[in-house]
């Protein structure tokens, strides 16, 4: 990161051991926060998208 801050060069071909073990921890990640594909289920299609999408019902809870 030190020489590439703006991330401009890709190093993958460089450091294919690295690029396995981070998407290695990604599908760990994805897994463990149950993340959504895009678009999600409730994104309107079409001329009906305005940009807003609807709140996940997790978010809608109310948590203590």
């Amino acid at each position: 990161m030190g020489n590439d801050r703006k991330e401009m060069h890709d190093l993958s071909g460089e450091h294919p051991e690295l690029v396995r073990q981070m998407h290695g921890d990604y599908r760990a990640w994805v897994h463990q926060v149950d993340v959504q594909t895009w678009p999600m289920p409730q994104t309107p299609c079409g001329s009906d998208r305005d940009g807003a999408m609807p709140s996940p019902n997790y978010l809608l809870k109310n948590l203590p």
